[in-house]
């Protein structure tokens, strides 16, 4: 029987869809026929065996998509004419969507687009449909989470979102596209709470507060995600952020809407301050499918096992050592102090995991940050709550008050209750439990974030230190040491507790670039490109949960600091007085260790004011004074991102101006008497000021010239060419001409090409002679050299990737190294906009050799041989006009040098078509006359090349 047969067979009445068990017995038939599918939930596509299929124009898409929308229905023709053009219908509309269908017709498989009077309907298989694939998926899924089968929901719910590749309709200006748009993209939000509903209901809470943080920045008045975010913080024992958090939406409500927070969130907010037991995880039931039941008394669920942990070996050592001794009778008391992110929670946990290992009893609570009056013994209450029940707490009275039972009210207070009494009495109460406790096994008591402590907490872990020293009992607390003050309390009490030895404090430092590559492997869902590892790497300098947050935003696609993370860094900054910010925020903008002399020339302030505000950045911890050279630097250079980034519109323009005037009165106060104007032109640009940074890059590249930094002297007068048409009268202001500036960088670059031909090119023939391997002595006999200096130019080749060791002294070529791919592509990227510049304008003949090169280039997505000698056709093509033969003799050699790496780059169709997209680009500006855009086009091209070329390499 044919397809077109068994649809007859099976055609459902003309207003209504086809049953769903009728449409499933044909998927497998229209599936293997046709292997068509249609793609809605991003830029409309339609597929063919794989294959992207040309739909035609922007109307007929829209066409398409409309009746996407309700497939297997049919959509009357007078709907389909109001779907794109509105009211404003022109006569000849009922015919052009005629001839529109038919038009479809001739690139959709035959009978998907059938005609159903009054209209047209899209007969295809529920599979063939992402949108119809979505629908189903979020149906099952929220089926599951119903039926409590938290785990099925989430897989479900994961594959209906990775089915949307973009914003649905976003192509369309169409009356019905407006609509639908936002009725999809609610659909996906909604679908997305729903993920991470069934994510918190699997304890997952601390995987989704960044992702709901973001939502919630962008979805401000959403009650749902407010209330997830506040439960995922809450369960992850930051209460005090859960509260804000609620405490930030009512203000918005507030103030947007002038309503209050429904009721639900408000009952929530009360059960975070009163700990309430039912927020936990709800508990599962056994023995068939997860079941979540709400029937039976709440309890946590035993914490997962941590994941294992990266670094810290010699750190946990010594707490493995301290568990040991407290096993042995020999109780102890630990500090784990850093700064925020550094990991100080993630290695008490995998302590605490191996404590459990080891049959010892650990409790865990945490402190908070409350805005108002603190809340005594906060972390006590928490960590002895699953002993509520307990009947070891039985006869302790006045500790059954902080932590009655299920089932009891909690006590009144007598009268005749003397209250410095009842508190030695409960820490006395607390010291019996604890020997209850570690009677039959080790007792480990965690109590994190310290620096928050109230006052009767910290008095209370004195007494434990000095009572748990032959006791089988372990005190492991942990602070931030970047929020401490040295008159706190806290830090008090640390400090004389370490000089009677009563404890021992261990300070995690930053973690090394291979051990973050490690973590932020561990916890990708899939490979992370190594340009954009080391990227984050090198902004994060070894603090694992940056790290993890800007590789967050960096796959999001965001440049800028994460909102979590800046509110991070900013919670020092924002306990200094206005007068100290403004300094900091002014030494944020010099991007570079700063004097105490230049902040207080460029903001006009006196020297003791500047130092005061120094000081007291350095005593938040915020800058570190190096002490050799007067200077002042941040702590870590994200501080200095997230202070920069406090800087208002205008503000900013105006601190970079202050500190460019400061820097032309006082040269000295530059970091190095050759780097004054080289500094200067970054300031005056980010002042907007594009007269005094071209006069300033001028100069910046005779001093990089003069002490042979060919490259720095290189990107200087790039930014010339930049400014040039920016700047009235550039010639005069510049005191040189255009044609001047243009000889001068085909010199520079040049130059830079002989020193890199020595470095690139010295060992090709011995090494091909050598069978692409040698040793020094091969090589010192072959160019004339000695064995040493041969074997140290190995060893720079090798550390710069152009050479591999082999063993045993013995190098090899590198397959493919980007160290030298970084070095041809800036040079390669000046030259051939020097060469659009200075060309003649392109007649007809010229653009269409052009036209010609990149059409062979589209043509050849699927032969990379093709498509490197089309696009080596269409730069040679495209510089070969300016008639600067000095200039062309120096790219010739480059260009060559980079034709073997094309052959990676050029294995990517889509890589071809990116490129060819990018000419078409270029040869419409030129086609103008406009050699400034081809130029600029010209750059987007080259620079997009090298992380494109990295990842290829890569692969």
């Amino acid at each position: 029987m044919t397809l077109s047969a068994i649809r007859t067979a099976q055609a459902p009445p003309a207003e209504s869809g086809p049953p769903p068990g009728r449409l499933a017995a044909a998927t497998s038939v229209d599936l293997a026929s046709h292997r068509t599918e249609f793609r809605i939930l991003g830029p409309l596509d339609v597929l063919q065996r794989g294959a992207s299929v040309a739909t035609g124009g922007n109307q007929r898409r829209a066409l398409l998509a409309r009746l996407l929308l309700e497939p297997n229905r049919t959509v009357p023709v007078d709907v389909l004419v109001d779907a794109l053009w509105g009211e404003d219908v022109p006569s000849t509309a009922v015919k052009m969507v005629h001839i529109y269908v038919s038009q479809l017709r001739k690139v959709l498989p035959s009978d998907v687009l059938r005609t159903r009077p009054p209209g047209y309907a899209l007969e295809v298989a529920p599979e063939a449909v992402d949108l119809l694939h979505f629908k189903r998926l979020r149906a099952e899924a929220r089926t599951a989470l119903a039926e409590g089968d938290a785990a099925a929901a989430a897989d479900r719910l994961r594959a209906a979102l990775a089915l949307w590749r973009g914003p649905a309709l976003a192509e369309f200006s169409q009356p019905f596209a407006v609509v639908e748009a936002a009725h999809i993209e609610e659909l996906r939000l909604a679908t997305v709470e729903d993920r991470i509903e069934a994510e918190l209901a699997l304890g997952q809470h601390g995987d989704v507060v960044g992702e709901l943080r973001s939502l919630v920045l962008s979805h401000p008045l959403r009650q749902r995600l407010c209330g997830q975010l506040m439960l995922a913080l809450y369960r992850a024992g930051r209460h005090a952020e859960a509260l804000t958090v609620y405490r930030e939406f009512r203000r918005g409500l507030q103030d947007e809407l002038g309503i209050d927070p429904p009721a639900a969130l408000s009952e929530l907010e009360y059960q975070i301050l009163n700990q309430d037991p039912a927020l936990e995880i709800a508990p599962v039931e056994a023995p068939a499918r997860e079941r979540y039941s709400a029937a039976r008394p709440a309890r946590p669920l035993p914490a997962p096992a941590p994941e294992c942990l990266v670094g810290r070996e010699e750190e946990l050592a010594r707490l493995e050592r301290a568990l040991s001794a407290a096993a042995a009778g020999r109780g102890t008391a630990m500090l784990i102090a850093g700064p925020a992110g550094i990991g100080k929670t993630r290695l008490a946990a995998e302590l605490a995991e191996r404590a459990r290992a080891r049959g010892a009893t650990v409790l865990t609570g945490r402190c908070i940050d409350l805005l108002g009056a603190a809340l005594p013994y906060v972390p006590l209450i928490e960590a002895l709550r699953p002993l509520r029940d307990s009947a070891k707490i039985d006869g302790l009275h006045e500790l059954r008050r902080l932590v009655p039972a299920t089932s009891e009210a909690p006590s009144a207070v007598p009268a005749e209750r003397h209250a410095g009494e009842s508190r030695l009495q409960l820490f006395e109460e607390i010291t019996v439990l604890l020997g209850r406790l570690s009677a039959t096994a080790p007792v480990v008591l965690v109590i994190e974030d310290l620096h928050w402590a109230d006052g009767s907490t910290l008095d209370l872990l004195t007494f434990l230190a000095h009572a748990v020293r032959d006791r089988p009992i372990m005190l492991l607390a942990s602070w931030r040491s970047d929020t401490v003050q040295a008159h706190d309390s806290a830090t008090r009490l640390w400090t004389e507790l370490r000089r009677a030895g009563l404890v021992e404090a261990i300070e995690l430092g930053p973690l090394s670039d291979d051990e973050l590559e490690t973590l932020l492997a561990r916890n990708s869902d899939s490979p992370v490109p190594a340009e954009v590892t080391q990227g984050v790497c090198a902004r994060a300098q070894g603090n694992p949960f940056f790290a993890q947050e800007l590789l967050a935003a960096a796959l999001r696609g965001e440049q800028t600091l994460p909102r979590l993370l800046r509110d991070v860094l900013l919670t020092g900054f924002v306990r200094l007085d206005a007068t100290s910010r403004s300094v900091l925020r002014a030494a944020a903008a010099v991007r570079r260790q700063a004097s105490h002399a230049l902040l207080s020339a460029a903001l006009d302030l006196p020297d003791r004011v500047v130092i005061e505000a120094l000081r007291q950045a350095v005593d938040h911890d915020l800058m570190v004074p190096d002490r050799a050279s007067g200077t002042y630097r941040f702590r870590h250079a994200l501080l200095a991102e997230a202070a920069y980034a406090t800087l208002l519109p205008g503000e900013r323009e105006e601190v970079h101006e202050r500190l460019a005037n400061a820097l032309s009165e006082k040269p000295a106060l530059a970091a190095c008497r050759r780097t004054v104007a080289a500094e200067m032109s970054e300031h005056w640009i980010a002042a907007g000021r594009p007269v005094e940074a071209l006069t300033a890059s001028l100069r910046a590249a005779q001093e990089a010239e003069a002490v042979s930094g060919l490259s720095e002297a290189l990107r200087h007068l790039e930014r010339v060419l930049d400014l040039w048409e920016d700047v009235p009268h550039a010639e005069q202001v510049a005191g040189v001409a255009l044609p001047a500036v243009l000889d001068w960088m085909t010199q520079l670059a040049g130059a830079a090409r002989c020193c890199y031909d020595i470095d690139a090119r010295s060992l090709a023939g011995v090494l091909r002679a050598a069978g692409d391997t040698a040793d020094a002595p091969t090589v010192a006999a072959q160019i004339d050299v000695t064995t040493e200096a041969a074997a140290q130019t190995l060893d720079a080749l090798a550390r710069g990737g152009l050479l591999e060791r082999a063993g045993d002294g013995v190098f090899r070529r590198a397959r493919l190294a980007m160290s030298e791919a970084r070095e041809l592509y800036p040079l390669v990227l000046v030259l051939e906009t020097i060469a659009v510049r200075q060309a003649p304008p392109f007649d007809e003949g010229a653009i269409a050799v052009l036209r010609s090169a990149n059409q062979r280039l589209r043509a050849a997505r699927h032969d990379p041989s093709a498509a490197i000698l089309a696009d080596d056709d269409f730069h040679m093509q495209l510089t070969a006009r300016c008639g600067n033969e000095p200039l062309l003799d120096a790219l010739r050699p480059l260009k060559k040098a980079l034709l073997r790496y094309e052959q990676t780059y050029m294995l990517d169709p889509a890589r071809i078509e990116r490129s060819a997209a990018q000419h078409d680009g270029i040869v419409e500006a030129l086609e103008r006359q406009d050699h400034l855009e081809a130029a600029q086009r010209l750059r987007r091209n080259i620079t997009g090349g090298l992380p494109d070329l990295r990842q290829a390499l890569e692969g």
